[in-house]
C-alpha cells in the first residue's frame, strides 16, 4: 500500500480524455500549427478525434481521423501574385470571411459531420480553430463540452471580446494593419475604425449567413456569440518577442512557434548541395498558399538575375518543372522541408513572403530575412521584423534586379542583421516551457478544472458601455457641466447684484446730463 501511495505521488494524476479537434480550414499551414498539439495529446493517452482536411498517412495510437478530403478544394498553391497586389484591409477581411462562409456551408453539412453528430459519441473537450468562422461552435453546443479556441495567427478583431482581452488601440494594431508603435493619429483612427467595422460585419452579416447552414443541419439556430464568450481559453500562435508586449488575461495563452519541432535530417542530395557551398546558401520560399510560379516574368527574372550575381547557392521552392532564366546556382524543388533546411548551418539568409510560420522558423534559427509581404498578416509580420533589425522589407511593386541585390547584400554582408536575428532568436526561445509543452499543459489544465471557469474575465459579461466606462464618463461630464453651470449662474447673479449696488438706477427717472 505504501509503495502504491509513493508511485501515485510520483506519477501524478492520470488523465485520459475524449477530445474532439475541429480544424475545418483547407490551408495546410493552419493544420501544420495544430498537428503537433493533437499528436502530443494522443501520445499522452488522450483519445483524440480530429476533423480536418489533412488525415495522418499512417495510423496513430489514440488518434482518429475524420477526413474532409474532397469536401472542398485544398488551399495549397492557390493564390497568384497579380490577384493580391494592392490588396487592402477591407478586401482581405471580406476575402477571409468569404472563405469561412464557404467552409461553413460545405463542411458542416457534409456526410462526415452529419455522421459525427448522429454517432452518439461523447467528448470531454473540444478544440476548435479560431479563425474566419464561428460556424463550428455549433458542435460545442451540440456536444455540451468545454472548448478551447486555437489560432494559427494573431487573433482577428472579433476574438478579443470573447475572452475579455483588453483592446489597446493606442499601441496595439489589428492583424490587417502593418503599423508599429508609436502610432500617428491617423493610424490610431484607422485602427479603431477597422476594428469596429470588422466586428460589426462579423456579427451582423457573416454570423447571420452562418445561421442558415446551422438551421439546416441542427433544425434550429445556435447562439454563437454566447458560446464564443464561454470559451475556456484561447491559444494563439504569437509571442511578444515578435508581435510586441501586450496586456493579456489569464485565459489568453501565447504559443508562438507551436509548430517548430526538432529538425530532421534533410535528403542526402540536398544536404550534399548545401555542404558544398563555400559561401553559404539562401532559402527562397513563398509559402504553401502563394503559387511561386505565378510571379510575373519581369519580376521573376529580376530575382533570378540578382541570384546570378551572388556567390551563394539558392534552394528555391518552385511548383513547375522548369524556370526560364534560372542561373546555375539555383536549385528548384516543388516542396521543401523548410524548418529542417533553415536549421542547416550553411543557410545564411531566408527570402519569403513574411508568413508567420516561415518567419517564426527563421527567427528560431537566427536567420536574417528579405521579405516580400503580399496579404493577410504578412505586412504586419514584416513591419515588426524590419523594426527589430532582423529583416529587410522588399515591396512587391519595387522588385527589380537592383532592389533585390541591395536587400540580399544587406542581410548577407551587413553583420547587424545577423546579430539582430540572433538576438531575436534568443528572446523567442527563452521560455519556461516550449510552445508545445505550454499548449499541452493548458489543454490538460482545462480538463483538470472542468472547463476552468475561473479563468473567465468579468469583462466578457459586461455591456460595452460599462466596459469602456462610458456610463461613468457620462455621469462625470454631466456633473462637471452642472458645476460649471452653477458657477456661471452664481457669477452672473453676483455681478448683477454688485452692478446694481454700484450703479443704482430707479425706473422712470432720467439720468442727468453734465
Amino acid at each position: 500500500m505504501f509503495i502504491l501511495l509513493v508511485l501515485s505521488c510520483l506519477l501524478g494524476p492520470v488523465l485520459s480524455a475524449n477530445i474532439l479537434a475541429v480544424f475545418p480550414h483547407t490551408g495546410k499551414s493552419h493544420f501544420d500549427v495544430f498537428e503537433p498539439l493533437v499528436l502530443a495529446l494522443a501520445a499522452r493517452g488522450h483519445h483524440v478525434t480530429v476533423l480536418s482536411f489533412y488525415p495522418q498517412e499512417t495510423p496513430v495510437a489514440n488518434y482518429t481521423d475524420i477526413s474532409l478530403v474532397g469536401t472542398l478544394p485544398m488551399f495549397v498553391n492557390a493564390l497568384q501574385f497579380d490577384y493580391l497586389k494592392g490588396s487592402t484591409p477591407i478586401f482581405e477581411f471580406t476575402f477571409v470571411s468569404g472563405i469561412g462562409l464557404s467552409v461553413c456551408e460545405s463542411v458542416l453539412s457534409s456526410p462526415q459531420v452529419k455522421s459525427l453528430i448522429s454517432s452518439g459519441k461523447k467528448f470531454d473537450l473540444l478544440i476548435v480553430e479560431l479563425f474566419n468562422s464561428d460556424c463550428f461552435l455549433s458542435l460545442v453546443d451540440f456536444f455540451g463540452a468545454p472548448h478551447i479556441g486555437l489560432s494559427s495567427s494573431m487573433a482577428l478583431p472579433h476574438h478579443n471580446p470573447r475572452i475579455g482581452n483588453p483592446d489597446s488601440f493606442s499601441f496595439l494594431n489589428i492583424l490587417f494593419l502593418p503599423i508599429i508603435p508609436p502610432f500617428t493619429f491617423l493610424q490610431r483612427l484607422q485602427n479603431v475604425v477597422y476594428t469596429f467595422g470588422m466586428r460589426l460585419g462579423r456579427t451582423y452579416y457573416y454570423s447571420v449567413l452562418e445561421q442558415k447552414t446551422i438551421r439546416q443541419v441542427f433544425g434550429h439556430e445556435v447562439d454563437l456569440q454566447k458560446i464564443a464568450h464561454n470559451v475556456s481559453l484561447v491559444m494563439v500562435n504569437t509571442h511578444y518577442s515578435l508581435q510586441g508586449a501586450r496586456p493579456l488575461v489569464p485565459g489568453y495563452i501565447e504559443v508562438g512557434g507551436l509548430h517548430i519541432l526538432p529538425p530532421k535530417r534533410i535528403a542526402k542530395d540536398l544536404e550534399k548541395y548545401l555542404n558544398e557551398s563555400t559561401d553559404g546558401a539562401i532559402l527562397f520560399s513563398m509559402g504553401s498558399v502563394l503559387q511561386s510560379s505565378s510571379f510575373p516574368p519581369a519580376k521573376r527574372q529580376a530575382i533570378m538575375d540578382a541570384f546570378a550575381e551572388l556567390p551563394v547557392r539558392v534552394v528555391m521552392k518552385w511548383e513547375d518543372d522548369t524556370l526560364p532564366g534560372k542561373p546555375d546556382n539555383v536549385r528548384l524543388s516543388k516542396w521543401l522541408p523548410q524548418r529542417d533546411i533553415l536549421a542547416h548551418p550553411k543557410i545564411i539568409a531566408f527570402m519569403g513572403h513574411g508568413g508567420l510560420l516561415s518567419t517564426s522558423e527563421a527567427v528560431y534559427c537566427g536567420i536574417p530575412m528579405v521579405l516580400i509581404p503580399m496579404f493577410g498578416d504578412q505586412p504586419n509580420n514584416v513591419a515588426h521584423l524590419a523594426a527589430s533589425g532582423a529583416a529587410v522589407k522588399l515591396a512587391y511593386k519595387e522588385i527589380t534586379k537592383e532592389t533585390v541585390l541591395k536587400a540580399l547584400r544587406a542581410v548577407l554582408y551587413d553583420s547587424r542583421y545577423r546579430e539582430s536575428a540572433k538576438l531575436l532568436s534568443e528572446r523567442f526561445r527563452d521560455r519556461p516551457m516550449s510552445p508545445l509543452d505550454t499548449a499541452v499543459y493548458w489543454t490538460e489544465y482545462v480538463l483538470r478544472h472542468k472547463g476552468a471557469r475561473h479563468l473567465r474575465s468579468a469583462a466578457v459579461d459586461m455591456p460595452w458601455y460599462q466596459l469602456w466606462l462610458l456610463d461613468v464618463a457620462l455621469v462625470l461630464l454631466a456633473g462637471l457641466a452642472a458645476v460649471l453651470f452653477l458657477v456661471f449662474w452664481l457669477a452672473r447673479r453676483v455681478t448683477t447684484f454688485i452692478s446694481h449696488r454700484l450703479y443704482p438706477h430707479q425706473p422712470g427717472q432720467k439720468q442727468k446730463k453734465d
